[in-house]
């Protein structure tokens, strides 16, 4: 099984497992500019999924800074709306800090991701949860996860 890794400007990574169906978005996002680096990365994987078949994304904005959370959630409401809505199955696990901020961002998320009905996802506060809810999904339909899961990833 490869992996692929993508590196975007201030430190955003997207990583791929499994054929590209699992992917991983995470970095710092300390400032607009990092924000707008993982927009640009969203949009780009959003335009490269299969339609075919399941897609599992954990995004990892655990790093996101307070102050940055409205331009996300603003980029979010304009843009999520360019998910796939015939796709079948897509699972994605977004991981916040526990500050009130991005609880209250997490609120929003799920209206957002709401308009397309078809993503099935949830909101973490940590990592290893992330990972571990969405192998549960790859199991759930069929996908023969190696043994350390998503330890690495």
């Amino acid at each position: 099984m490869d992996t692929l890794t993508e590196d975007y400007p201030h430190g955003v990574t997207c990583t791929r497992k499994y054929d590209g169906r699992l992917i991983m978005i995470e970095g710092d996002y300390s400032s607009v500019e990092a924000i707008n680096s993982w927009s640009n990365a969203v949009m780009k994987i959003i335009d490269e999924i299969p339609i075919e078949g399941p897609i599992f994304l954990i995004d990892d904005l655990s790093s996101l800074k307070e102050e940055f959370m409205a331009h996300a959630v603003n980029w979010g409401r304009k843009n999520l709306v360019a998910l796939p809505r015939y796709r079948n199955q897509m699972y994605m696990a977004v991981v916040l800090s526990g500050t009130f901020m991005n609880r209250i961002g997490s609120i929003l998320l799920k209206q957002i991701v709401s308009w397309n009905s078809k993503i099935e996802y949830k909101v973490f506060v940590s990592r290893k949860e992330a990972n571990a809810w969405i192998m549960e999904q790859m199991k759930n339909i069929g996908f023969d996860i190696e043994s350390s899961g998503l330890d690495n990833f």
